[in-house]
């Protein structure tokens, strides 16, 4: 079994890729298999400060929803629950 990580590598390997060169229905298919397996891939949310408020606001570092922790018990998601992305909470004692 391919880990995301490798999957992402062979993908964007130049000369794995130039054997199908000129296959459109085959290039968009990498494309959105590229997206959706680096989303996969944990990344850190980020501090953002809100310009209304200025408050700092924990988003996801993919498409910056405010919406990654759950308002109701405080408790963090695994993915962002607007664009998928794996979150990393791992030095933030979630």
């Amino acid at each position: 079994m391919i880990i995301a990580k490798k999957a992402l590598e062979l993908l964007n390997d130049v000369e794995f890729s130039e054997k199908y060169q000129g296959v459109q229905e085959y290039t968009e298919m990498l494309i959105v298999c590229k997206e959706a397996l680096e989303k996969q891939i944990p990344r850190k949310p980020i501090g953002k400060t809100d310009p209304m408020f200025g408050d700092i606001c924990i988003v996801c570092l993919n498409c910056e929803n405010t919406g990654i922790v759950n308002p109701f018990t405080h408790r963090v998601f695994k993915h962002c629950p607007n664009c998928g992305q794996a979150l990393d909470w791992s030095d933030n004692n979630a």
